[in-house]
């Protein structure tokens, strides 16, 4: 392009994509997406359709419900990063508690043992290498929005929420799988 590069000195990017399953079938036939870790990263889910079954009516959000969900993302896009003593911009930088991380170590553990020959990842390992890493990267948004209106910095990661973000990455284990087949 015309304009001058931008750079970034610490990168961040969450994304959510919802694709048809033919978009992902295609992009799994490109051997430069995978071979280069790009389909690695994301995390799949493959729900069967509702065509055929949808009421077509739809049910309102409860109004609690709705507010409690506009303060939080509100809350969230109002955190700043932190600073150092040089009034620099640093993150911040959340923490594991004992439990939490022991919680995080044995499912490591099992996915590493799953990338065996003959393991349910032995054909998806470049996918499931990443798993233990996204899912406690899980846990931090989790903890995020459990303490938006606070600082989430501040607490440890509860083993209760590392145990809700590994139960997410169980379940979208079992849709990686399906995507990859």
């Amino acid at each position: 392009g015309s304009r001058p590069p931008v750079y970034l000195s610490t990168p961040v990017l969450t994304m959510g994509l919802s694709p048809q399953p033919d978009v992902l079938t295609g992009l799994g036939s490109r051997p430069s997406f995978r071979g280069r870790g790009l389909l690695g990263r994301f995390l799949y889910t493959l729900p069967q359709s509702p065509l055929g079954k949808r009421s077509l009516k739809s049910t309102p959000l409860c109004p609690a419900a709705e507010a409690a969900y506009k303060s939080t993302i509100h809350a969230l896009l109002d955190t700043f990063p932190g600073l150092d003593e040089e009034g620099e911009e640093r993150p911040h930088v959340l923490h594991l508690s004992k439990a939490a991380w022991q919680e995080w170590k044995d499912f490591s553990l099992s996915i590493e043992n799953d990338l065996n020959p003959g393991g349910r990842f032995e054909h998806i390992k470049d996918w499931a290498g990443k798993l233990p890493g996204a899912a406690a990267r899980l846990a931090g948004l989790f903890h995020c929005v459990e303490h938006a209106h606070n600082q989430p910095w501040e607490v440890e990661i509860s083993k209760k929420t590392m145990g809700h973000a590994l139960d997410l990455a169980a379940i979208i284990s079992v849709h990686a799988i399906a995507v990859y087949a």
